[in-house]
């Protein structure tokens, strides 16, 4: 039924808490899991002012021509992060039949993306626990895969 589970993880203990449940469903409908980290887009360095002039250095140091390659390299050490937690994880559950992937972007938007194009049956997932005004100013990744997503979708909310 399930042959294909994508479970959705952020590196927190919270999102940790979805295992759980999916390698149960994945041992009862004997499924492979495919682990899936979204790195989402953020600069983490301040965005380049463009004055005339050369060899302008930023705030933080770093000379505008290297800016977007000091990018890159933070962007690669993150996902160079993300995969080795992963695979972490997926050492763990060396029982199962399990796939690692990284991506990078929205993470409503890639979870949904990949879902879609890779034949998943079945979204596993936690959410935050927000709620009030902190969910209508930080969004739901929860939410939008719900509303976005013609899968099912398993969602716990994390116990704390």
């Amino acid at each position: 039924m399930f042959e294909r589970i994508l479970v959705c993880l952020d590196g927190s203990n919270n999102a940790e808490q979805i295992l759980t449940y999916a390698t149960a469903q994945a041992e009862k409908f004997k499924s492979q899991l495919i682990l899936l980290q979204v790195i989402v887009n953020e600069i983490t360095i301040p965005p380049p002012e463009w004055p005339s002039g050369s060899g302008y250095i930023f705030p933080t140091g770093i000379p505008s021509k290297d800016y977007f390659s000091v990018e890159l390299e933070l962007i690669q050490q993150e996902q160079a992060k993300a995969k080795n937690y992963l695979e972490g994880i997926a050492q763990k559950l060396n029982k199962q039949a399990v796939e690692t992937v990284v991506l990078q972007g929205n993470a409503g938007e890639a979870i949904v993306g990949y879902a879609g194009d890779t034949d998943i049956k079945l979204i596993a997932m936690s959410t935050h626990g927000r709620s009030g005004l902190e969910r209508v100013v930080f969004g739901s990744v929860a939410e939008y895969v719900l509303k976005q997503s013609a899968l099912p979708v398993l969602l716990i909310r994390p116990m704390r």
